[in-house]
């Protein structure tokens, strides 16, 4: 009955969606915000009734609208004052990222970002606001309560999860958090411009009329009332870059007089998130109809709307660079900075926040302007640069304060951990190395080094005509300038008297690697030599040998480890695998070499062999003697799709080289063996595959270079398997395994038979039948073809920004621009790893191994003394379940801690033992947000041990007793 206690309340929620860059550049659309912000301040100031106006959930357009206000700092007043007050809603995250093309760990960031900028401003809202974002991973109810947040609203993501249609569900990770999730299944623009004709457009207040709002609610509320669990419905009053709508305090009192007049009794309030999601949790049990839908696992359906799958293969490139400056940041330049000498927090977070930029749904996911992408780049280059240069800062700052004595390495290990790893080592030295080497390490272990390259650089700056007066005068300064501008220094000179009259004296420098800060004294031996020759010609003569090394050493986790390079005996092979004579016992540990044969047009390495076959398919036999054959071929299919979505033109064509590809060896020895494949297609032109093999490894390394020709079409790499009937996936913070069929027939747009992974992906069978994991950063699109095989996306290249006319989507995703650059024309490089296990069984037992398989030790050269201990690990995961994501410093000197984050990969409850620091002196279980949980006894041995449920992501915080020393 109207006005009766069964009326339905209307919660009118105003907000606006704003994409910082899409069909626009960032800068123009920052111009529009300006106008908005200005806009949302005057109906705040000048309309007490109007409620809230929620801004998209992004702190980052607080900071780009004031700083074009920075001259007008009653502005930003005002907005802290509406921010206190509720009535301006902010954050919580920073940008509004893509869930699946980032990694877990840049999720926490954005919220651990997007929340300090808000407090800042008023305080964040708490409320998991991610309305267009393209799919949802499993893992954020768990990342959102981890932050406090206990309700969400989202748009796409949901297919079969709901027996019908519902506009409220929960929705529960697998350790048991959950989230009320207000499902926006009308769109986030349902009740947009509910005064005019058309939810997005031009806003003129005068066109308001309260009359298009009541023609709108009949159909618009009827829909929302069966598909609700109560008398509480929700209209999503805003679009994207729409500013707050005119009149709309006028148009709630109409809409209110009109209500009560229905069967219905409608009851309109304007209402924030927070309130609409708690009137829905708190309903009284007369006021519900049905009980709260019970959903689990990833939001990756497209039944209520399209969830736009080819977003993630869409300029390709955007991809791996993304996921270069994330590891590079989470597994190097942050560890290395807590063992570091001194911090460098604060520039780390410049490096992190442009990152955190790049990460918006539409700009990762490739689905903008050119001129969008292009600044993408920037910003990435910006992101690496920042990180990288820390990252050997403070892994230069460790060797510099390690005792001193010869020539050799410091290197780094990111794994979680120990594990025998592959060093690659580059380094300068004036004289020729006499080989054969080897690196050993503070215990006496030595490790066979395999020479990759050797090359004599001549130093142009330095080869000079000039006089021995001149030396004399500025020799000094010459020493300052290579320490400083290339990291060189004298290590060895000699001078050769004229070859004949009227001929110079010749002064030959021989560099090397600067070592130790006080290696002055060559500078000032050869002042000595010439101080008493007269002032006549000098030809200096400046060069060094440049060499790239390998070795194959165990290395613990999450640690610096020192190594000293040393000439094998005289007799000894570089092969050979006889102990090394030393007076310190330094034993060289026996390794099976890796070899090649370019008759048989295969490497041989401990896992078995790898063929390349006339076709440009590799075949792997392992060493139980099973047999994968048509590895790594290319295939290519024609694309009628656009940036959002592949659309086939045709079937995909496996792709043969118009002849045999060229086989060349390009190393072999004791640590590595590579083989490199040139193969001329038709329509790619010449791709040059490099395989590589290492000893005791049972990976298989695969880098791809290309230039790319290609329209519209995408290009693959197939992996047949004998037999495919389970697959895995890495996620963020989790492992999902996925169904090969799916009933969409209901689906605004059809289930793509493409799927994302993080950082690797199996496919195979049980019970002995073969399984195959693909280790693809950067190359994050896979399909898992029931009974067939894996295929891995390299390129999809495509010329529309969206289209109309796709076969596997009713009409646009977005404008219809031509985006010319998302072709991704020119050169292309695209690396992976393989590993072959006897059935996904086996597979599923290593997945803890797995997330690390493309980590790569970093070193820089040092001079190390003969004993050298190696650094404690920051932190040790070996024989755990665990899967370590972050670890980083937190706090300031003296009152520092350190922070990890690793997660149970298992989908069962697990405990762990942890091995930490020795300077630890307290370990405690902390929320996301830092909040305390509670204390871990630390053991005699230095181990905690965690117990976590599945899947549970676990953060502790380390109190250590080392302080923050200031930079040099």
């Amino acid at each position: 009955m109207p006005g009766s206690n069964r009326g339905y309340t209307v919660h009118v929620v105003s907000h606006t969606h704003w994409d910082r860059e899409w069909y626009r550049t960032r800068q123009q659309f920052r111009l529009a915000l300006a106008q908005t912000m200005d806009t949302v301040l005057e109906y705040l100031r000048e309309d007490r009734g109007f409620r809230a106006f929620l801004l998209d959930g992004q702190a980052i357009l607080v900071e780009d609208y004031l700083s074009l206000r920075r001259d007008r700092p009653e502005v930003e007043r005002e907005l802290r004052r509406h921010v206190a007050e509720g009535r301006l809603q902010i954050g919580p995250w920073y940008t509004q990222p893509d869930e699946f093309l980032i990694s877990g760990e840049s999720l926490v960031r954005n919220l651990q970002l997007g929340m300090e900028i808000a407090g800042r401003y008023g305080g964040a809202l708490k409320f998991g606001w991610v309305p267009d974002t393209f799919g949802h991973a499993s893992q954020l109810p768990q990342i959102l309560n981890g932050f406090g947040i206990t309700e969400a609203a989202l748009t796409r993501g949901v297919g079969n999860h709901l027996s019908r249609p519902g506009s409220e569900f929960l929705w529960r990770g697998d350790e048991g958090s959950e989230v009320l999730v207000l499902h926006q299944i009308q769109g986030y623009f349902s009740a947009g411009l509910m005064s005019f004709p058309y939810f997005w457009g031009r806003v003129t207040p005068g066109d308001a009329s309260p009359e298009w709002a009541i023609a709108r609610m009949q159909p618009l509320l009827t829909a929302l009332r069966h598909m609700s669990t109560g008398r509480h419905l929700i209209l999503w009053n805003g679009a994207d870059h729409m500013p707050p709508e005119p009149g709309l305090t006028e148009t709630i009192r109409e809409l209110n007089r009109w209500g009560r007049g229905t069967p219905e009794g409608y009851r309109f309030v304007h209402s924030t998130v927070e309130e609409a999601a708690a009137a829905v949790r708190t309903a009284s049990p007369d006021e519900l109809s049905k009980d709260l839908p019970l959903l689990r696992g990833e939001l990756r359906g497209s039944r209520f709307h399209p969830l736009l799958y080819g977003i993630l293969s869409t300029r390709t490139y955007l991809k791996q660079h993304n996921s270069r400056v994330e590891q590079l940041l989470e597994r190097y330049t942050e560890p290395l900075d807590a063992l570091g000498p001194f911090s460098r927090r604060e520039e780390i977070r410049e490096s992190r926040r442009l990152l955190l930029q790049n990460h918006g749904h539409d700009s990762i996911g490739g689905c903008s302007i050119d001129a969008v992408h292009r600044e993408m780049i920037h910003r990435f280059t910006q992101a690496e640069e920042i990180a990288r240069e820390i990252a050997l800062e403070s892994l230069r700052g460790i060797a510099a304060s390690a005792a001193a004595a010869g020539e050799g390495c410091l290197c780094f290990s990111p794994a979680d951990r120990r594990g025998v790893s592959v060093v690659e080592h580059e380094f300068r030295r004036g004289l020729p190395l006499a080989e054969p080497q080897a690196a050993v390490d503070g215990a006496g272990r030595a490790h066979l080094v395999q020479v990759l390259s050797r090359e004599l650089c001549d130093y142009g700056w330095l080869n000079r005509h000039t006089t021995v007066a001149a030396v004399r005068e500025n020799l000094l300064w010459w020493g300052e300038v290579l320490r400083r501008m290339d990291g060189l220094r004298t290590s060895s000179f000699r001078i050769d008297p004229p070859g004949g009259p009227g001929a110079p004296l010749l002064l030959h420098l021989f560099l090397s690697d600067h070592l130790l800060p006080e290696e002055d004294a060559r500078e000032m031996s050869i002042l000595e030599a010439l101080r008493d020759l007269p002032d006549e010609p000098v030809q200096i003569l400046a060069s060094f040998h440049r060499y790239r090394v390998v070795f194959a050493p165990e290395l613990p986790p999450m640690t610096a480890l020192p190594f000293r390079f040393r000439p094998l005996p005289g007799g000894a092979e570089l092969r050979g695998t006889a102990p090394v004579p030393h007076a310190e016992q330094e034993e060289a540990e026996r390794r099976p070499a890796v070899t090649g044969s370019t008759g048989a047009r295969e490497l041989q390495y401990s896992g078995g062999t790898v063929r390349c076959d006339p076709d440009g398919s590799l075949t792997l036999t392992t060493g139980d003697g099973a047999v994968l054959a048509g590895l790594n071929q290319l295939e290519i299919q024609e694309d009628g799709g656009d940036t959002y979505d592949f659309s086939p033109g045709g079937s995909a064509e496996l792709l043969v080289p118009e002849e045999p590809p060229a086989f060349t060896l390009v190393h072999e020895g004791p640590v590595r063996a590579t083989a490199r494949v040139s193969a001329a297609y038709r329509r790619l032109g010449t791709v040059v595959t490099d395989v590589s093999v290492e000893a005791d490894s049972p990976w298989i390394s695969i880098r791809v270079e290309l230039e790319n020709t290609l329209r519209d079409c995408r290009l693959r790499v197939r992996f047949p398997l004998r037999e495919v009937s389970r697959s895995l996936a890495d996620a963020p913070f989790s492992v999902e395994e996925r169904p090969f069929v799916v009933d969409d027939r209901e689906w605004v747009q059809p289930r793509a038979a493409t799927a994302p992974h993080s950082l690797w992906v199996a496919a195979g069978g049980g019970g002995g039948g073969g399984a195959l994991v693909v280790s693809a950063p950067g190359l994050p699109e896979h399909e898992v073809v029931s009974g067939k095989g894996l295929a891995i996306t390299l390129l999809r290249c495509t010329g529309w920004l969206s289209r109309g006319d796709l076969d596997t989507r009713e009409g646009h995703a977005g404008p219809m621009i031509a985006v010319p650059e998302a072709q991704c024309p020119g050169p292309a490089l695209f690396e992976y790893r393989l590993r072959v296990f006897p059935d996904m069984d086996a597979c599923a037992r290593e997945v803890p191994v797995l997330a690390g398989a493309h980590l790569r030790p970093w070193s820089v050269p040092a001079a190390v003394l003969p004993g050298a201990a190696p650094g404690e690990s920051l932190l040790d995961l070996t024989g755990t379940d665990f899967v370590l994501t972050g670890c980083y410093r937190d706090g300031e000197a003296p009152d520092e801690f350190l922070v990890a984050r690793f997660y149970n990969c298992r989908s069962l409850p697990v405990k762990g033992r942890v091995r930490l620091h020795g300077s630890v002196s307290s370990c405690t279980v902390v929320k996301l947000d830092g909040t305390p949980l509670k204390e871990l006894p630390i053991s005699g041995d230095h181990t905690v041990e965690v117990p976590a449920l599945p899947r549970q992501i676990i953060t502790v915080r380390l109190g250590r007793s080392l302080a923050t020393r200031p930079a040099p």
